[in-house]
């Protein structure tokens, strides 16, 4: 669970950490143009 903590507060948009809270969105939104382009491919 503190794993989890720590991704909560790497997630706030303040200190050093910003690039990070930055990076997952780009990677979630990556993540989610590949699957709707899959489904899109299969069906």
């Amino acid at each position: 669970m503190s794993l989890f903590k720590k991704r909560m507060l790497w997630r706030l948009p303040t200190g050093r950490f910003s690039w990070l809270w930055a990076m997952e969105f780009v990677l979630i939104g990556v993540l989610v143009f590949i699957i709707l382009a899959s489904v899109y491919l299969w069906f």
